[in-house]
């Protein structure tokens, strides 16, 4: 076809596509109070945050409180949730590209599908997390505590967990290819209790870290 009559032909073409969803809810100051006070008061009835198909890149949620809170299909992009609290949040379809989480407390949040490549996040804690099908290239996770966490489908393809502590955890049929679980500073002290089935594991880097409390359940490795 001539290429005249597809741009002449562009707009209804355009016109079939469904319209972007509108957002559901907001992250506005004032819906952030509201949901502080929520969660101080108990977290039932009204007045939780729940968000969907909403645009907020580079918001600056440094030290809020987001515990409980429900988010889908969010963007956050370069947002910045340093000592952010998401405990028992809910993030489904979530793009945190390049978020600053640093200190972010997860603890027994669930993300499914989300999107955290490339996320500054040490000394994050992920104490009954349970993540699925999210994508975590890149991301720097060290010295992130993982205590009972739960990691099924995700791809964590050169992250950096140096140090990062692990009880109990379990990872499942994940992307771990050059990801770094390296121990070098001096007197550090990890545990590293943690299965590993049907991972990819190959480029993965180990140094200084003990392995004794490793478990690889049909992994591939170099």
């Amino acid at each position: 076809m001539r290429a005249d009559l597809l741009t002449a032909d562009a707009p209804r073409i355009w016109a079939m596509e469904p319209p972007a969803p509108a957002p559901r809810g907001a992250m506005s100051p004032l819906d952030l109070e509201r949901h502080r006070r929520w969660v101080a008061a108990g977290a039932t009835g009204e007045g939780g945050l729940d968000v969907a198909d909403l645009v907020a890149d580079g918001l600056d949620l440094t030290a809020a409180e987001l515990s409980g809170a429900v988010l889908r299909r969010v963007r956050l992009q370069a947002a910045r949730l340093t000592a952010a609290r998401l405990r028992g949040a809910r993030l489904e379809g979530v793009d945190l590209l390049d978020a600053v989480m640093d200190r972010a407390d997860l603890s027994g949040a669930r993300l499914e599908d989300c999107r955290v490549d490339g996320a500054a996040a040490p000394l994050t804690v992920l104490e009954g997390t349970a993540l699925r099908r999210c994508a975590l290239r890149g991301a720097d996770l060290s010295r992130s505590a993982w205590s009972g966490a739960v990691v099924v489908g995700c791809t964590l393809r050169e992250a950096r967990l140096a140090e990062a502590s692990f009880t109990g955890a379990v990872m499942e049929e994940c992307d771990l290819r050059g990801a770094v679980f390296a121990v070098t500073s001096p007197g550090i002290a990890v545990r590293t209790e943690l299965t590993l089935v049907r991972c990819d594991l190959r480029g993965a880097v180990w140094e200084g870290r003990d392995r004794a409390g490793l478990r690889l359940v049909d992994c591939r490795e170099d």
